[in-house]
């Protein structure tokens, strides 16, 4: 029997920012165009962009005008000169360089081919990665999974402010990111500056970051919206609800044809020697043109990743803090004609942190990312094909009867 398929794992797209358009000649200059050659096919794709509301209220995040953010369109290298690379067809799309984050990415062509070990993607850095896509004239067959879970938007980053003291009831929406009574925003498709990149408020699709005191970040967004960290430390008085909130939905239709990386949950509040509260990232994209599909009991995978984990500190021998929220799954695009036996997708959402120092009182555990969306070919759900697209769970204070105390999945 002769083995007509090509193996390929692990990462198999190149991907370089693009720095500048020239649409007189049709040509994109970008950062490192060393492994694109002429006739290569290539993903234009714009990662960011969107404009939110960013006034201190409950609106903060609202998405005022997407522009460019989730535009894409594939085309071919004709020409290159240096890190110049001409394209054979013009773009149909606006592409908003180079505050967008657009990124080209090289997509291979393979007759038939095996995913032999985990087929991936570069993780999103901030400026590329965070999408695999290619095309396969014939077959695809799995032998391992494709999987691009953790890959997409950031979790924000848990900043342990090692302070004694308690401010309860901070319930502004944003802070700057040096702020000590605040935690960092997840990850969205908008870009703010430092000075209103903490609080409360989510970052478009990106989850909002808790508040003093120990207040649990809020999941990312993406096919729906994520859920709301928990509440302040129980021992604050007063009624005061400044949960980070949950990452908002994206806009997904036929008519605008956007695609979008999952949100990065918003972290944690946390002043604990030893620990951060870091929240999940955000699923990848991936984006699949196959004749058929043989999926030998492996999945296609884009999971927003969970918050980080609640490890004791040296203080006390265990984690008491908010916590982050989970990142949301990513985006799956398939364009295959036949599935030759069942295929699972899975874009389910990462789940909130949790925590199991509660002998001083409830605090917020995270809230957790929503599920992801997928896009098929057909109008409806083609036969063999499953969809698993959960939200993520929010976290628990263990101890406490595993109390959500307010944060949400």
């Amino acid at each position: 029997v002769i083995n007509c398929l090509q193996p390929i794992s692990q990462i198999i797209n190149d991907y370089t920012p693009v720095l500048a358009l020239n649409p007189c000649n049709n040509s994109l200059t970008v950062e490192d165009a060393s492994e694109f050659g002429i006739g290569d096919t290539v993903l234009v794709i714009q990662m960011k962009g969107a404009d939110i509301d960013s006034t201190n209220t409950i609106q903060f995040g609202d998405v005022i005008n997407i522009n460019g953010a989730g535009n894409y369109e594939f085309n071919y290298v004709s020409q290159k000169t240096g890190n110049i690379l001409s394209l054979r067809n013009r773009l149909t799309r606006t592409y908003n360089i180079p505050n967008g984050k657009v990124q080209l990415v090289r997509v291979p062509y393979y007759n038939s081919i095996s995913v032999t070990d985990t087929l991936t993607c570069l993780p999103w850095d901030g400026s590329k990665g965070g999408v695999l896509a290619f095309h396969v004239r014939d077959t695809l067959q799995l032998n391992a999974n494709i999987d691009v879970s953790g890959k997409g938007f950031r979790g924000g980053m848990g900043m342990n402010t090692l302070l004694n003291s308690t401010n309860c009831g901070q319930t502004n929406y944003f802070f700057p990111s040096s702020s000590l009574v605040a935690a960092s925003k997840g990850e969205g498709i908008a870009s703010i500056s430092n000075n209103i990149s903490s609080g409360r408020g989510p970052l478009a699709n990106g989850g909002g970051g808790g508040q003093d005191h120990n207040s649990g970040g809020g999941g990312g967004g993406n096919g729906a919206v994520g859920g709301l960290g928990g509440y302040q430390w129980q021992d604050c008085t007063g009624a005061v609800d400044n949960r980070g909130l949950g990452g908002k939905v994206q806009a997904y239709s036929n008519a605008i044809n956007k695609i979008f990386l999952g949100g990065g949950g918003g972290a944690g509040h946390c002043n604990n020697l030893g620990f951060n509260s870091n929240g999940g990232n955000g699923g990848g994209i991936i984006i699949i043109r196959s004749d058929k599909i043989r999926n030998n009991g492996y999945q296609i995978i884009s999971k927003g990743a969970e918050a980080a984990a609640c490890t004791p500190n040296g203080n006390f021998g265990y984690c008491h803090e908010g916590m982050g929220g989970g990142g949301s799954a990513g985006t799956i695009l398939l364009e295959i004609n036949t599935a030759i036996d069942a295929a699972l997708i899975n874009t389910t959402g990462g789940n909130g942190g949790s925590m199991s120092g509660e002998d001083v009182g409830k605090l917020g555990p995270g809230g957790g990312g929503s599920g992801g969306v997928t896009w098929f070919k057909s109008a409806t759900q083609p036969t063999n094909f499953s969809v698993l697209d959960n939200g993520g769970s929010n976290g628990v204070n263990i101890n406490i009867g595993n109390d959500p105390f307010g944060a949400t999945p």
